[in-house]
């Protein structure tokens, strides 16, 4: 299992808000982090894309790191 840097900051900034973790996909929504999926070829803004929540506790990615490209701010 890996997770993106981006990712985990993204994740530390949501869990000191203290909100509800079905809440985490709109927080990433939000943020807008831009990103090119490799097997698709799409072009993308937002984690929500690529993080879903299951059972109210856990957080998966729904693509494998190596095919995402993350852009620089």
């Amino acid at each position: 299992m890996a997770i993106l840097p981006k990712l985990f900051r993204r994740t530390l900034d949501y869990l000191r808000l203290a909100m509800p973790l079905s809440r985490y996909p709109a927080f990433l929504a939000g943020v807008q982090d831009r990103y090119s999926v490799l097997s698709t070829g799409e072009r993308r803004a937002g984690l929500h894309h690529i993080v879903e929540v299951t059972n109210g506790h856990t957080v998966r990615m729904t693509h494998q790191p190596e095919d995402l490209v993350f852009e620089d701010a």
